[in-house]
């Protein structure tokens, strides 16, 4: 389903401009589309510790690497996913996307997994969910018209933290949410409930979708088995729904 161009102009150019990547980095084939497009927007804020932040990229590196993950992106009528990662923190700006990946074999999977475990950190600053849910959006804009359906994967250990940084006000999280219900972008998180037991009902409140889901988890340790299983529940009611309607 093609979407309009009109959905995505409240994405700010510079903001776009931004988080434009480097060509060279797995960037899918224009002509070819995707079952699904999915930002993994990653809390990189100074409220995630070092261990914390390596266990969130190893949990979806790992993830990708699984048969059961692969199984499900080779099941879709295109058989492919497009896959970005995305580091957020305070400002927009602060914001590092890994490029996009196209996954559709193996090898795909394994070269994607590897770029994730070895992904530097680079945002820090407060917490600001909004922020990071815009950038996402506005990387999403980049191949917006190929895929099937679009998605925002959140992950995160804490609340909104930021509301004003300087003369720059941060975007809302509840107004993230309305610009991608708009953009027809479904957002689901993974909530990490070290320090808050009721984050994940912030995150249903403020930030999911109304087709959107939120797993919770106690500790980051568990955040890679958690992970696959968001994969999979992302990805499968694509193959479902396709084939109920075959029949």
């Amino acid at each position: 389903m093609y979407r309009s161009r009109g959905l995505w102009r409240w994405v700010s150019g510079a903001a776009f401009a931004l988080l434009m990547p480097d060509p060279s980095l797995g960037m899918p084939n224009a002509e070819a589309r995707s079952d699904l497009a999915l930002v993994l927007a990653v809390d990189a804020s100074g409220s995630i510790d070092g261990d914390e932040f390596r266990m969130q990229l190893n949990g979806i590196a790992n993830a990708f690497r699984q048969r059961a993950v692969l199984d499900a992106i080779q099941s879709g009528r295109a058989g492919a996913i497009d896959v970005a990662l995305l580091l957020w923190g305070g400002d927009i700006k602060d914001s590092v996307s890994s490029g996009w990946h196209r996954i559709s074999t193996d090898r795909e999977a394994a070269e994607f997994a590897a770029h994730v475990a070895a992904h530097p950190r680079h945002a820090f600053g407060m917490t600001s969910v909004g922020n990071g849910v815009v950038a996402a959006l506005a990387l999403l804009r980049e191949v917006a018209g190929r895929a099937d359906r679009l998605c925002i994967d959140v992950s995160g250990d804490g609340r909104e933290t930021v509301m004003f940084r300087g003369r720059r006000r941060a975007v809302v999280p509840a107004d993230a949410r309305s610009r991608a219900e708009s953009a027809q972008v479904t957002v689901n998180a993974l909530a990490i409930q070290d320090d808050d037991e009721n984050l994940g009902q912030w995150y249903r409140s403020n930030i999911v979708t109304g087709d959107g889901f939120v797993m919770t988890i106690d500790h980051a340790d568990a955040f890679g088995p958690a992970m696959q299983s968001k994969l999979l529940r992302e990805i499968r009611p694509l193959v479902v729904a396709r084939a109920a309607a075959a029949r």
